[in-house]
């Protein structure tokens, strides 16, 4: 196989990017026929906790769905941090599957534009998929260490504070909403301006 450019080497690229075979009509037919769920389980696992009779008058309905929307924050960046990972198993065998062509088919890879612009093209996609990385793992350690065991150590203070049932709900209200703030996942209220 004689390097024609870059043919020979994006070939593997889209195969990548396309893993369905194009011309499988048959699953294009069954698709049509019947509705399919294509969620998976990152999409629909949840969080869902029975609160104990004493402690339901601090942990309410409004609590619990505040809560469920962390963990579904925080199950969320674990995704994005796993297909990370699996993109970098698939890039990891994209190049050596390139190496292999290439000496198995004799080519030079010092001299070979297609080659050359292929190694160039997945240490790009290392790179992004490294920011990307570390922008996730950098944030779920800011919402795990300065948010959640932040937000937990200034509860316990309050609740130990904390002389009615009315102050303990409070202390737990306050600490819902700090964590729900701080992770960026509602609206800091606008204040009016006074004129």
């Amino acid at each position: 196989i004689r390097d024609s450019g870059h043919s020979f080497f994006t070939t593997p690229l889209r195969n990548l990017a396309q893993p369905n075979d194009i011309n499988d009509t048959s699953r294009d037919q069954d698709e049509e026929e019947e509705e399919v769920d294509n969620r998976t389980v990152w999409d629909i696992f949840t969080l869902d906790y029975t609160v104990p009779d004493p402690l339901v008058a601090i942990v309410h309905e409004k609590a619990m769905e505040q809560y469920k929307l962390v963990y579904s924050f925080l199950f969320g960046l674990r995704k994005v941090e796993y297909m990370l990972n699996c993109t970098w198993r698939q890039s990891a065998t994209l190049q050596h599957a390139l190496q292999m062509m290439a000496q198995n088919n004799g080519l030079q890879v010092t001299t070979s534009p297609g080659y050359a612009h292929a190694t160039v093209l997945l240490r790009k996609i290392d790179m992004t998929r490294q920011a990307m990385t570390h922008f996730c793992v950098n944030v779920k350690s800011y919402c795990m260490l300065e948010v959640l065991e932040g937000g937990w150590k200034q509860l316990l203070v309050r609740l130990q504070h904390a002389r009615t049932l009315d102050e303990a709900i409070q202390a737990h209200d306050h600490y819902l909403e700090g964590i729900c703030r701080k992770s960026l996942l509602v609206k800091k209220k606008k204040r009016r301006r006074r004129a």
